[in-house]
């Protein structure tokens, strides 16, 4: 979710058939609130700005539920990788399935969101040498 336009994770929420059926407590929340955001800053690289991982007591008519809820921030600094064992992994959401990175997915997160002003001079240099090899190739062509 890190490297998506940002969302919410809300923990202590029971689902059947993906759809949310009740408020479940969790159980020390704070702390664990605490364990997840320390995880996240040791593990994710680069790290996210301004992620939010806090307890929540939700005031119910019958009950309070303490839940935990967590803000990812949509991040300039995609695509943020995990540190795992000492290897930095990169992994993307195809609907219901977490796969890794693949490298041309990677490429493009990276250039669609840095310009490379240096780029457009070697594409400008590319359609040059492109353009006079067609016109010396039409020549040997039209000499032989």
């Amino acid at each position: 979710m890190a490297n998506a336009e940002g969302r919410y994770i809300l923990i202590g929420v029971d689902e059947k058939n993906k759809i949310a059926k009740e408020f479940v407590d969790i159980l020390d929340a704070d702390g664990k609130a605490d364990s997840i955001y320390k995880t996240c800053q040791q593990h994710i690289v680069t790290r996210i700005v301004k992620l939010k991982v806090k307890p929540y007591k939700l005031r119910l008519s019958a009950r309070e539920v303490n839940l935990i809820i967590i803000h990812i921030p949509f991040s300039e600094n995609r695509p943020h990788g995990f540190n795992s064992n000492g290897t930095l992994n990169f992994v993307k959401r195809y609907g219901d399935t977490t796969k890794e990175f693949q490298i041309e997915e990677f490429r493009h997160e990276l250039l669609a969101r840095h310009h490379l002003p240096f780029m457009d001079d070697i594409r400008g240099q590319l359609d040059r040498i492109e353009s006079h090899t067609t016109i010396i190739l039409k020549e040997i062509e039209e000499n032989k």
